[in-house]
């Protein structure tokens, strides 16, 4: 006999598939020459830490794995960047900028289903 299942609820990833990471690629410009590349390697850097840290099993919050993750990608790309500069990168990660499509499809899925964010972001990030 099969059973009908109803969907009561849906979880989206935060980063990547409702906001844009690239967008803060934007805050980039300011002190990388290919500020594309610096957000992607950043971001690369701020995953693989993540990852490592959850398998070793000593977490540390997300905006603590960026900012760590930021200092590595600037000294990879050999840039001098001022305290200023790097707590604008970093306030970056707190306004990401959504899909367009986003707030369309997500209203028309509350009125169906529950809603919810899944993400390795920090609640101040969120």
């Amino acid at each position: 006999m099969a059973t009908s299942r109803r969907v009561k609820g849906i979880a989206f990833d935060m980063y990547g598939t409702l906001v844009d990471v690239g967008a803060v690629a934007e805050a980039c410009t300011e002190i990388a020459p290919d500020p594309i590349a610096f957000n992607a390697h950043w971001r690369a850097k701020q995953l693989e830490y993540t990852f490592l840290r959850s398998l070793m099993g000593t977490y540390q919050d997300f905006w603590k794995v960026s900012e760590q993750a930021l200092e590595f990608t600037i000294r990879r790309f050999g840039l001098h960047v001022s305290p200023e500069h790097r707590r604008r990168l970093m306030e970056a990660w707190l306004h990401p900028k959504p899909y367009p499509e986003v707030a369309a499809v997500l209203s028309r899925l509350k009125e169906r289903c529950a809603l919810a964010v899944l993400s390795n972001g920090s609640p101040k990030m969120l």
